[in-house]
């Protein structure tokens, strides 16, 4: 599958237009929520807060220019944009959304389906990680995804910590279970699948501006490169060459190759999960239904489906 990435500024029909002649199947879109017509409305509207103060945009009280109405509009026309290009090759527009009002959220899929594919759903990054917690993102997303919609999931992105990470390995296995069966389109951020965890970066190496200025708010650990075989720089670049950000020093056995034949692996995992996902359609494309709730644990049934 090839992949379009479009920020939003000055130019993204621009970009959308290149992209939909190249012929990418996907187009991201970035910081969508954000509104051209209305970005000089925040300015000078300045918070300071810290010693250095906060990056300009961090530091702009931010009523106008996220989540306003007239970026509808905007989506709406890179949409058409895109299934103009779509007749030979079909296109899918997602979202990265920093949102988590979840009408608001909802909204982005358009009134008549017109506008997102796909708003991305980061709900699962940030709660805690219990059954009541994950159940309370789950009956919120149901409860507003339009009809004729379908929502997604994820567990990691390149914001956040990994989700190995923030649970543990044995709930990182749950938690890659779960993504594969909820109802939804399941992303999946590459490693989670051998369970790569974040890394720790010495000050020496970082990359990440935001953790120049602040640290602890960096977002490198989790963005180390990926983890291929147990050779060199984990066969992520030539043994002559330096990656980006260092390799976690247990990528000996934490890799695919290391992983491949083993069969209590994670990888073995997520191929089995995703082998059942294919054969299933209830799984693809089916109903779920959640019992009453309980503390302990969190049921949930997957039914119906088609194809």
């Amino acid at each position: 599958m090839l992949i379009g990435h479009v920020a939003l500024g000055l130019i993204p029909r621009l970009q959308v237009r290149l992209y939909g002649e190249a012929g990418p199947n996907l187009v991201a879109l970035d910081e969508s929520e954000r509104s051209e017509s209305a970005w000089d409305s925040a300015v000078g509207k300045r918070i300071v807060l810290g010693n250095p103060p906060l990056p300009e945009y961090l530091s702009q009280l931010h009523a106008h220019d996220e989540a306003h109405q007239d970026i509808h509009a905007i989506f709406r026309e890179m949409r058409q944009l895109l299934d103009s290009y779509s007749a030979e090759q079909p296109r899918m527009y997602i979202g990265e959304l920093d949102v988590f009002e979840w009408r608001v959220w909802s909204s982005y899929y358009g009134a008549k389906l017109d506008e997102l594919h796909m708003p991305f759903n980061f709900g699962l990054l940030r709660v805690p990680w219990t059954p009541e917690d994950i159940r309370g993102v789950m009956d919120a997303l149901e409860a507003v995804v339009p009809t004729g919609a379908w929502p997604n999931y994820l567990l990691s992105n390149h914001d956040m910590a990994r989700i190995a990470s923030r649970v543990g390995m044995a709930q990182a296995r749950i938690a890659l279970m779960l993504l594969l069966t909820l109802r939804g389109t399941p992303t999946m951020y590459y490693g989670d699948e051998i369970g790569m965890h974040d890394v720790s970066i010495p000050s020496s190496g970082i990359q990440d501006p935001l953790e120049r200025q602040f640290p602890g708010l960096g977002r490198d650990p989790a963005r180390t490169a990926m983890q291929w075989d147990a050779g060199p720089n984990a066969g992520f670049c030539p043994p002559t060459s330096a990656p980006g950000l260092p390799i976690a020093r247990d990528y000996r056995w934490i890799n695919v190759i290391a992983q491949y034949e083993d069969p209590s692996s994670m990888l073995a995992l997520t191929r089995a999960m995703m082998t059942a996902r294919r054969a299933s359609s209830a799984l693809q494309h089916g109903y779920i239904s959640l019992p009453g709730r309980r503390a302990a644990c969190l049921p949930c049934f997957r039914s119906g489906g088609h194809g």
